[in-house]
């Protein structure tokens, strides 16, 4: 049992409330002393967020908690308490909602550091260099001309990392501070009776070129080596950006680099499409058979655009396709049960950003919030390898696994 005591909330009309985490929960049933919550967002936003607690002594302690699908909002507990303490004719003279949550975040922020404007002017404080149990996180900050990468990652990920069968990288724009460019993450695969696809570590990148990657890769193997720890990936499943793969290559010459299948199938269509044939292909009946499609795809494709053909040997001289074989045919994946698309990390980004609420966040904030993750992926480690099950898929999310 997790030795959280659960604030209890009062309200308006009398309804049962606590407070997870910033989130406000209403009380579903109770059975004798264990209770059953629910996200107050149930209906609004469809949040399947719930929690368990045990009842002693008055108190509420935290059994047991379901991630939620948007972020939190410790100041609407504090509103809510408020306003359920407040008399008739004191709550007549209170602000509105809006104004009270705005009062509320001005002086939350009076702690937080302005935001820098530049790289050079960002400097990251002890305490963000830490996970919220004090453990080393923030292992490098490097810079490479005008451009700088901070690497977070923790031991207990790295050594889950160099055991992992397969990696799965990918960035994100979107939800990223305006001085970088992407949070780029590296997930891995936690093995047990109950394995998950989980990010283990987090990059803050100002650029996406291939020195930049080299230059992650290369601080990620210095410390794994300072902890005695030995990065062999067998398999990386990445995006069709060239960047990454190049730098992937260069770094890990042993593994397998395989891009996205639904990247590649996606991409494709859509150049049919920019050609006008997505409309022609549906209509002609004279499209050309499949077969003879294939044989001119084997031949000026896969085994590389014909240059010259020597006079001597008669041997034919090739451009190497940009895109080869090996990286797009899902052959070696299937035969060993590797991922080929990276929903996975896909489903994280939106989950990510839902959490994070805002396309262009503070570079403070995004660290919190990055510190925040990694402390529930840190729990989530723990029941795997503690062989707890996990919440059964949605009907739909096993559909589209067994589709893909």
């Amino acid at each position: 049992m997790n030795n959280l005591i659960c604030e209890t909330i009062s309200s308006t009309r009398n309804k049962d409330k606590i407070n997870i985490h910033g989130y406000i929960m209403l009380k579903d049933k109770n059975r004798k002393n264990l209770y059953y919550w629910r996200c107050e967002k149930y209906k609004t936003l469809s949040c399947y967020g719930c929690a368990t607690t045990l009842l002693i002594e008055d108190q509420h302690y935290l059994k047991k908690a379901l991630d939620h699908n948007h972020a939190a909002e410790a100041s609407r507990a504090v509103i809510q308490e408020i306003v359920a303490n407040s008399s008739q004719e004191i709550y007549l003279y209170l602000p509105s909602h809006d104004a009270l949550r705005q009062s509320i975040k001005r002086i939350c922020h009076i702690n937080i550091p302005t935001e820098p404007q530049s790289l050079e002017s960002f400097n990251i404080s002890e305490n963000m260099k830490k996970t919220l149990d004090g453990s080393n996180f923030l292992i490098r900050d490097s810079t490479i001309g005008y451009d700088r990468i901070l690497i977070f990652i923790t031991v207990e990920n790295l050594k889950q990392l160099e055991i992992s069968s397969f990696w799965i990288m990918d960035g994100t724009f979107k939800t990223v501070p305006i001085i970088f460019n992407q949070l780029y993450t590296i997930h891995g695969c936690v093995e047990n009776e109950n394995s998950c696809i989980m990010p283990l570590i987090y990059t803050l990148m100002s650029s996406k070129s291939e020195e930049c990657y080299r230059r992650m890769f290369q601080n990620l193997i210095e410390y794994s080596e300072e902890q005695n720890i030995d990065l062999q990936p067998q398999f990386i499943l990445t995006d069709f950006e060239k960047a990454i793969i190049n730098a992937t290559q260069a770094e890990f010459q042993n593994m397998q680099n395989k891009g996205c299948h639904f990247h590649l199938v996606q991409n494709v269509y859509r150049k049919v499409q920019h050609s006008g044939l997505a409309t022609h292909y549906g209509t002609n009946e004279e499209f050309m058979e499949a077969n003879e499609i294939m044989d001119w795809f084997e031949n000026y494709y896969v085994h590389g655009i014909v240059q010259r053909r020597l006079r001597r040997s008669g041997n034919i001289v090739r451009h190497l396709p940009l895109f080869p074989p090996s990286l797009w045919s899902v052959t070696d994946n299937i035969e060993h049960a590797f991922p080929r698309t990276q929903n996975p990390v896909e489903a994280w980004h939106r989950r990510w950003k839902i959490l994070v609420g805002n396309s262009y966040i503070g570079v403070f904030k995004i660290i919190k919030e990055i510190q925040k993750e990694q402390n529930q992926i840190k729990m989530n480690i723990e029941s795997i390898l503690r062989s707890i099950p996990r919440p059964l898929q949605k009907k739909k999310d096993r559909e589209c696994e067994i589709r893909i």
